[in-house]
C-alpha cells in the first residue's frame, strides 16, 4: 500500500505521449491549419506541465520545514537530477557520435560541441527530451541559493519569470530567423533556444500552487477559464515573433490550470492499491526518456532519414510503452532505484 497522486501520475502519461507527438508530428501531413495551431498550443504545454508538477511536487516536501531542510529537499532533488541527466546522457552517446559523424566532424570539433550540448543545451542528437532535466537542474540550484538567504517567493517568482521572458524572446526570435551579433553569440552558446531559462519560473510557480494558492485548486471553473483563455489566446496569437511570445506565454495558464487539476479537491495524497498509478507514473518515466532512441531506430529503419508522421507517432509510442510496461513487469527493486 502506497501514497501516491493519482491524477497528477495519469497526467504525467498523458503529457508524456505529447511529448513523443511534438517529436514525430502525427499530424505532419494535416493541412487544416486551424487544427494544426490548437494542436501545437496544446501539445507544447506538456513540458511546462512537468516543470509544474516538479515544483508542486517539492513544494509537498517542503512544507513545514525550516529553511535548513528545504535546503536538504532541493540537495537531493538536485542530486538525483544530475544522476538520470548523467545516465542518460550515457545511454544516448551512442546517437551523439553517429550525428557528429553524419555531420562529418573531426574529434575536436565533436569533443566541443559535446560539453557545449551537456551543459548549455541540454541535448544533442536525437536526445532533444534531455534539456528538461538540465533546466531543471539549475533552477533547483539557483532555488537552494536563493532559500539559503532568505529571499522571499514572490521575489523569487519575478526572478524566474524574467529569465522566462528572456528565454522565451531569444527563442522566438531565433526561430523566426531574426539575426544580430548577440542572437548569433547566443546561438553559439545556447543552441538555437532559450528554453533553459523557463524552469526557475515553473518550478517556483508549482511551489506556490503547492502552498499558497492551496485554494485556487478547488476552484474547477476558474481553473477550467483558465485552460480555455490560454488556449484561445495561443489559437490566435498570430505569427512572427510577438505571436511566438505570446503563444508561449499563453502556455502558462493551460499548464497551471491543468496542474491544478490534477492535484484538486485537496487530495493531497490517496491510497492505491498495488501501485497501480506508480506504474503508470513509471511506465509516463520510461515513454519519455527511451522514445527517442526508439525513433531514431524508426528511422534508421526508414533508410536513414528523419522520417516523422502518424506512423511514426504510433511506432514510438507502441514501442516504448511496451518497454516500459515490461520494467514494470519485471519489478526489480535494483532497476527501479538505478533509473527512477
Amino acid at each position: 500500500m502506497g501514497k501516491n497522486y493519482d491524477r497528477l501520475d495519469a497526467g504525467k502519461l498523458f503529457m508524456a505521449i505529447c511529448v513523443v507527438a511534438i517529436h514525430t508530428h502525427p499530424l505532419e501531413f494535416c493541412t487544416l491549419e486551424s487544427v494544426n495551431r490548437l494542436y501545437n498550443v496544446f501539445i507544447y504545454t506538456a513540458v511546462p506541465y512537468f516543470f509544474l508538477a516538479t515544483g508542486f511536487l517539492l513544494g509537498e516536501k517542503m512544507k513545514a520545514k525550516s529553511n535548513c531542510e528545504k535546503a536538504a529537499v532541493f540537495k537531493q532533488y538536485a542530486h538525483k537530477t544530475i544522476r538520470l541527466y548523467l545516465i542518460w546522457n550515457i545511454l544516448y552517446f551512442p546517437l551523439a557520435v553517429y550525428g557528429y559523424c553524419m555531420e562529418g566532424r573531426g574529434i575536436g570539433s565533436a569533443v566541443l560541441e559535446y560539453i557545449r550540448g551537456l551543459l548549455f543545451i541540454g541535448q544533442h542528437f536525437h536526445s532533444w527530451q534531455l534539456w528538461y532535466l538540465l533546466s531543471a537542474i539549475y533552477a533547483v540550484t539557483v532555488l537552494a541559493f536563493l532559500n539559503d538567504r532568505g529571499v522571499k517567493k514572490g521575489v523569487i517568482l519575478l526572478l524566474g519569470g524574467i529569465l522566462f521572458l528572456i528565454g522565451t524572446v531569444m527563442t522566438s526570435l531565433i526561430e523566426t530567423g531574426a539575426t544580430n551579433s548577440f542572437i548569433f553569440l547566443w546561438s553559439k552558446v545556447f543552441g538555437g533556444t532559450g528554453r533553459l531559462f523557463y524552469g526557475l519560473f515553473y518550478i517556483e510557480a508549482g511551489i506556490l500552487i503547492s502552498g499558497g494558492l492551496t485554494k485556487l485548486r478547488d476552484k474547477t471553473g476558474i481553473l477550467a477559464a483558465g485552460v480555455c483563455f490560454g488556449l484561445l489566446c495561443g489559437y490566435f496569437a498570430g505569427d512572427g515573433i510577438l505571436g511566438e511570445i505570446v503563444q508561449n506565454i499563453s502556455r502558462i495558464p493551460i499548464a497551471a490550470g491543468l496542474l491544478c487539476l490534477s492535484v484538486k479537491d485537496g487530495k493531497r495524497s490517496i491510497s492505491i492499491p498495488g501501485g497501480g498509478y506508480v506504474a503508470l507514473r513509471k511506465i509516463s518515466t520510461v515513454l519519455y526518456f527511451v522514445h527517442m532512441w526508439v525513433f531514431s531506430l524508426y528511422c534508421l529503419a526508414k533508410g536513414g532519414r528523419i522520417t516523422f508522421g502518424p506512423e511514426a507517432f504510433l511506432t514510438t509510442i507502441t514501442v516504448s510503452l511496451t518497454a516500459g510496461l515490461i520494467l514494470v513487469l519485471i519489478h526489480s527493486k535494483k532497476i527501479d532505484s538505478f533509473f527512477f
